[in-house]
């Protein structure tokens, strides 16, 4: 964190993206960085956010969002 209170230049990242192929220990990785730091793990995949109807998957994202940060707006 020195890094980047020394640096007005540089913010710490909101999130992280892993992709890579199956069973090679990305949730595992993901896990227990989020239990050191102290911040809540959200498994989301691909698949749970398609569908074939168009406003389920907007409704579970808004939804989703909504939890995430806390808000009441969509």
């Amino acid at each position: 964190m020195q890094l980047f209170r020394s640096q007005k230049i540089l913010k710490p990242p909101r999130g992280v993206l892993m992709f890579g192929p199956s069973r090679n220990g990305k949730t595992l990785l993901a896990k227990a960085c989020a239990s050191q730091t102290h911040y809540n793990f959200i498994n989301v995949s691909a698949s749970a956010l398609v569908s074939k109807w168009v406003s389920v998957p907007a409704i579970l994202s808004c939804s989703f969002w909504r939890a995430t940060l806390g808000t009441g707006r969509a």
